[in-house]
């Protein structure tokens, strides 16, 4: 009874060995693919500079804070004094950072689109300021908001050109 005992003893030990150096095995591979796709994501260029980008977060109470001018104005003096600071070279105020997943989406209608079954849909971030400048995101075409445009609150957009080859296929 004893040698089939130390056989089966055995069997059950090699079992266990290479049943955790394919676990290690399998391990080191899907390592090796994290490295290798976060080395990508690194490298990859996203045409945005945060290279010497300070960001904040600020929320406003809803007490003293609830109508819209309101908040334009503080966000606007901030916007302001942060460009008047030393060593500033632009400054800027946005709903959110670029590239945040956590992004407002709004539907909108593409005047003379050329995609019409496409639907129609953005994330909408908010600005005053420098926002490209800030971030060092070159126009392509186009021009920047005005100042008046800032001030007014009125209803232009800037879009991306993922958004203008979406939409507007071949258009200037």
């Amino acid at each position: 009874a004893r040698p089939s005992t130390g056989r089966r003893q055995h069997r059950g030990q090699s079992t266990l060995v290479v049943t955790s150096v394919a676990f290690a095995f399998i391990l080191l591979v899907c390592a090796g693919l994290f490295v290798r796709s976060f080395r990508t994501l690194v490298a990859d260029d996203s045409g945005i500079g945060a290279a010497n980008v300070l960001t904040m977060r600020v929320r406003l109470p809803f007490a003293g804070y609830g109508d819209p001018d309101r908040i334009r104005t503080f966000y606007r003096t901030v916007e302001e004094q942060l460009r008047a600071s030393p060593g500033v070279r632009a400054a800027s105020v946005a709903s959110d950072l670029p590239l945040d997943p956590d992004g407002e989406r709004r539907a909108f209608t593409a005047e003379g689109a050329t995609t019409p079954g496409v639907p129609q849909s953005a994330a909408v971030t908010w600005i005053h300021g420098d926002h490209f400048k800030t971030y060092g995101i070159p126009i392509v075409a186009g021009r920047s908001f005005s100042p008046d445009e800032q001030r007014e609150n009125r209803h232009v957009a800037i879009v991306s050109q993922r958004v203008a080859d979406t939409y507007w296929v071949g258009q200037d």
